[in-house]
């Protein structure tokens, strides 16, 4: 059995290595197949009780990511290991000892939880399936418990889901998750269907659990005001590559990479000051069925030359940050 829980000394809890990720789709009649590359080389570590934020525009590869985080989907190449053991083929035993390592909340709480069941059901079903070993009554106890700890009421266990608001619902799923103590949670979009004062209220939530269990989080969102306040370290994804990754507040501060630039720039701002300026960008997000070639970000980016057409750039340490940008020592 693999040693999942089992964390070393100078390992990191995840990390991920040129982990790939291609979709074969049709084209149409006498066309023929395309290759969809939603992930095409993503590299990070994540440490123990820390939150990785994944963040980029629509169709950059982030909840595909998540998905193979989760192993929802199996990547096409790459590497993924867990405290040093690597993840590829699981026994029963070792996908069991996986599920109970690292967990998912997914987008909307509503479609993530089975209407037909009760909340003790749904929250008890993981556990009955993972924890074989407990009991009726510990497992009772383990649910009550997990509810106290995200804040339901314990007469909450015999109501379903219709029954609840969105943020409640919400609790209900981050209960889910956290109810076989995981080390690592992919979030998925978390709090993009709530309420503005409910998603203040979920995410300290997180980050409170987050204290108190020491689980790891990678936060995938497009939200860049709640990624400030939650995240440690920011990882921007452009059309399935890494475009920078870093520190949370020096990337905010100074951004390197010129879409990260340009994506800071959108976020809205009312103190002038803190505004962060930005060449305006051109054109839109190329297909991932057909990106461009070298930098897949040279037809919108201001500074481009002839050698980001025609060389791909690769990640790099620059100024205590990872960039893949052939001129940023230029631009920053």
């Amino acid at each position: 059995m693999m040693s999942f829980l089992d964390s070393k000394p100078g390992v990191p809890l995840l990390e991920s290595d040129d982990l790939v990720r291609h979709y074969t789709v049709s084209r149409g009649l006498g066309r023929g197949d395309a290759v969809v590359k939603a992930l095409d080389g993503v590299s990070f570590t994540l440490e123990t009780a820390k939150t990785l934020a994944v963040v980029g525009e629509s169709g950059c590869g982030k909840s595909t990511l998540g998905r193979q985080l989760t192993l929802i989907e199996k990547p096409s190449a790459g590497a993924l290991k867990i405290n040093g053991a690597p993840v590829g083929k699981l026994s029963d035993a070792d996908a069991k000892l996986f599920r109970r390592t690292v967990q998912m909340i997914f987008q909307n709480p509503y479609g993530s939880l089975n209407p037909r069941k009760k909340v003790g059901q749904i929250l008890a079903e993981p556990v009955l399936l993972n924890m074989d070993h407990l009991g009726r009554k510990e497992r009772t106890e383990r649910v009550q418990e997990t509810m106290a700890k995200v804040g339901l009421r314990p007469e909450f266990i015999g109501r379903y889901p219709h029954m609840f608001s969105g943020g409640q619902r919400q609790r209900i799923a981050i209960a889910r998750a956290l109810i076989l103590e995981p080390k690592i949670i992919v979030a998925d979009e978390p709090v993009s269907a709530l309420d503005v004062s409910v998603q203040a209220q979920v995410l300290n939530l997180m980050m409170d659990l987050q204290d108190e269990m020491n689980v790891a989080y990678v936060f995938i969102s497009h939200d860049l005001s709640v990624v400030r306040h939650i995240a440690d370290d920011v990882m921007v994804m452009y059309l399935g590559r890494v475009a920078e990754k870093g520190p949370t507040e020096e990337l905010f501060k100074r951004p390197l990479h010129p879409y990260t630039r340009a994506l800071l720039a959108s976020a809205p701002r009312i103190d002038p000051a803190q505004r962060i300026k930005s060449e305006p960008l051109t054109g839109e997000l190329p297909s991932p069925i057909n990106p461009p070639s070298g930098c897949t970000f040279h037809k919108r980016c201001p500074f481009a030359t002839e050698q980001c057409a025609q060389i791909r750039p690769e990640l790099r340490p620059f100024d205590g940050r990872s960039v893949a940008c052939h001129r940023v020592e230029e631009i920053s």
